[in-house]
């Protein structure tokens, strides 16, 4: 931030007004930072039933194969995804879940 106000004050402004127009720009750049983050959450938001099914189904794919090359049994592995999903699901909801 010194050196953009250095150079103001070259170009003839007073310091002050240099450095308000420095922290200007900073806050700018801060809060157009803070609504990227904010679209991107509610982006997310419609997208994470989506992704909680892509997840159920791949948890699903992986426990048939699993079940296929160990020959353990399908309940072992249902179990597995029906835990696993509900816990990140009540994750998601906790966070993204309008009261």
């Amino acid at each position: 931030m010194y050196p953009v106000s250095g150079w103001l004050e070259k170009k003839g402004l007073y310091r002050s007004v240099a450095v308000a127009v420095c922290l200007l720009v900073v806050g700018i750049l801060l809060a157009a930072l803070a609504g990227l983050m904010l679209w991107q959450l509610k982006v997310f938001q419609k997208e994470s039933k989506a992704l909680l099914l892509k997840i159920n189904d791949t948890i699903g794919i992986l426990a048939q194969r699993l079940n296929d090359n160990t020959g353990l049994s399908a309940g072992v592995w249902k179990s597995l995804e029906t835990n696993a999903g509900s816990n990140f699901s009540s994750m998601l909801k906790m966070f993204w879940v309008k009261p």
